[in-house]
């Protein structure tokens, strides 16, 4: 008869990274699962931190087959099916989650996130309001600036303006509310005030392309049209494919700025 595997060591190699070490331990300690939940789900949520998707949702399957109703193998579960991009059947694992545990936070963020992706925006905004109403642990930068696009995705700018706003003031660095905030104002038609605001943050070191094609539109919506050359020119010299930077381009050479291509 074969010596019990130590559980314990399994956990310590998964969490010192070694999941190679870990997978192996798990899956010689899989026979002893009498429940067949746990090792299941550790060996899945190795395998998924090793990049095998497929083979985790299996483990965590056969885990779940166990405990339908176990919230936190129904969020596992979910997130697997998100990074296999079958989202309809990670959300309904969200949801089934949610119903299971409706304080259990992780799924509520994952559940608008996952909203988000599917462009079902209305759904995922009152995921959001619930989990602002109900002050969940969590709320970073990252939320605030999802629920800005997907306020911004409604056609709600101001609304969308707040976010990104609550954003910048929980991580000032976070450059993709910067650029978020810039598109928001020009929706507004506050095309000076974006142009300003986008500039101090290149200068700060926030010029991602995204922030930058942000500016160049702002700059076209003002008429400025040297500078949004400029702009433009330097998007496509560090990214000369990109499709914002070529369209910004096309807009002005239909203005007649630039010599047909």
């Amino acid at each position: 008869m074969a010596a019990a595997v130590d559980l314990r060591h399994c956990m310590a190699l998964h969490q010192a990274g070694q999941l190679d070490d870990a997978i192996r331990c798990y899956r010689q300690a899989l026979p002893q699962d009498r429940g067949g939940i746990q090792v299941n789900r550790l060996l899945g949520l190795a395998l998924f931190a090793k990049g095998d998707a497929a083979e985790a949702l299996k483990h965590l399957q056969a885990a779940l087959g166990h405990a339908p109703r176990e919230a936190t193998l129904l969020n596992d579960v979910g997130n697997v099916l998100r990074a296999l991009d079958r989202r309809p059947e990670a959300i309904q694992a969200f949801r089934r989650a949610i119903e299971a545990n409706p304080g259990f936070a992780f799924a509520q963020f994952n559940l608008a996130d996952g909203l988000l992706e599917m462009g079902r925006h209305a759904e995922a905004l009152e995921v959001f309001r619930t989990i602002l109403m109900r002050r969940f642990d969590g709320i970073d930068a990252d939320f605030h600036n999802n629920l800005g696009t997907c306020l911004m995705a409604l056609d709600r700018p101001q609304e969308a303006l707040t976010a990104f706003s609550a954003a910048l003031k929980t991580d000032p660095t976070h450059v993709a509310a910067a650029a978020h905030a810039g598109a928001a104002l020009q929706r507004l038609g506050r095309n000076s005030e974006s142009v300003a605001f986008l500039r101090d943050r290149a200068r700060r070191g926030g010029a991602t392309m995204q922030l930058l094609t942000t500016l160049g539109q702002g700059l076209l919506n003002l008429s400025d049209y040297a500078p949004a050359l400029e702009v433009y020119d330097e998007v496509l010299r560090h990214q000369p494919g990109l499709e914002r930077g070529l369209t910004g381009r096309g807009q002005l050479r239909r203005i007649g700025l630039l010599e047909p291509a």
